[in-house]
């Protein structure tokens, strides 16, 4: 057996315990489609389609009759974020309940000519996606307003009874963040990003990389 076909049998099996009843027919054939894209990001570390369909099982078929299977599944009304991404998400959210959960904000460029903000969780070292949301702009910041709404998505993916921990920066800090903390009913903290001291100079500056990591782990400054 390829690694290509080790890894896709690997995601598949971890990702059929999220889906119940279990996938059938038309909609297991779905879920293919969307394990072998996984395949080919991880494979080819790379999000566009060409690279993807290069790193993804093939059974024989040609590079663009790949790309086009994963483009029609993209465009497909009823492959949705609530039917595919919201179980796993939701299910990952309820494992770490037990321990405070962090949550970062993040905001960059994205395609051709377009903004996205997103909250992930941070896990292992690395920050997952939960929620986004993407506009057609070059540059510039997102609202306050829109910062709130998309952290109320968040709030109803959480367990009721988890510890949020969110990691702020200059745009949601003291006042502004108050009333999201309150929106939350007390079980959110906000704090600043950590900074690291850069061996060589002994400077400080954002990590753009959580240090948490396996086996070990990372204690939070209390919110002032």
């Amino acid at each position: 057996m390829s690694d290509t076909s080790r890894r896709y049998h690997a995601i598949k099996q971890g990702l059929m315990q999220f889906y119940r009843p279990r996938p059938l027919g038309h909609r297991e054939q779905h879920l293919n489609t969307l394990v072998a894209m996984i395949c080919g990001l991880v494979g080819g570390h790379h999000a566009h389609l060409p690279t993807i369909a290069d790193h993804a099982p093939s059974n024989g078929a040609t590079q663009e009759s790949l790309i086009k299977r994963f483009r029609r599944f993209l465009q497909h009304e009823a492959q949705t974020v609530d039917t595919w991404f919201l179980p796993v998400a939701q299910a990952l959210l309820a494992a770490l309940a037990h321990q405070p959960i962090y949550v970062v904000m993040d905001g960059s460029v994205v395609g051709r000519g377009c903004l996205a903000l997103m909250v992930s969780v941070v896990y292992h070292g690395r920050a997952l996606p939960l929620c986004w949301v993407v506009v057609a702009a070059p540059k510039g910041h997102f609202p306050e307003a829109t910062h709130r709404a998309l952290l109320a998505q968040v709030q109803q993916l959480m367990p009721p009874d988890a510890t949020v921990i969110f990691l702020g920066d200059g745009n949601l800090t003291g006042s502004t963040s108050r009333p999201i903390c309150a929106a939350w009913g007390g079980s959110m903290s906000v704090v600043p990003p950590p900074t690291f001291s850069s061996p060589p100079t002994g400077s400080s500056s954002p990590s753009a990389r959580w240090p948490h990591s396996r086996g070990k782990r990372w204690r939070s400054p209390r919110p002032g």
